[in-house]
């Protein structure tokens, strides 16, 4: 499997989508963010991304309305999904 060349990173937490911006930049990858689905979805209509990675729940257009069109329109683009919805925050106990 080849590295991708350019990597779209779609996610609504801005700690989230800057941790994977900078691990995917390390790795001399071409990165692009956007801040919702569909920001994410004008990046892909507008460059050629190679892996997009989303969020599952996001603002405006969530992940899977983000992957039907991907799918349906730009179906060479591999994608990741990503999420933290139903992961609880535990307390330490002191």
């Amino acid at each position: 499997m080849t590295m991708p060349q350019k990597v779209l990173v779609a996610d609504d937490d801005d700690g989230v989508r800057f941790t994977l911006v900078e691990l995917l930049s390390e790795l001399e990858v071409e990165v692009r963010e956007a801040a919702d689905g569909e920001a994410a979805w004008a990046v892909l209509e507008s460059e050629e991304i190679d892996l997009l990675i989303t969020d599952f729940r996001m603002p405006r257009l969530d992940g899977m309305g983000l992957l039907a069109r991907v799918h349906a329109q730009l179906p060479h683009v591999k994608v990741v999904m990503l999420t933290a919805h139903g992961l609880r925050r535990r307390r330490c106990k002191r």
